[in-house]
C-alpha cells in the first residue's frame, strides 16, 4: 500500500515534469 502510493507519487512526479518540458517548449 505505501509502495503503491510512492510509486504513483514518482509517476505523477515524472508527468508533471514532462508536462511543463512540454509546456516550455
Amino acid at each position: 500500500m505505501v509502495s503503491d502510493y510512492a510509486n504513483q507519487s514518482f509517476a505523477a512526479t515524472v508527468i508533471r515534469s514532462i508536462v511543463i518540458d512540454i509546456t516550455k517548449v
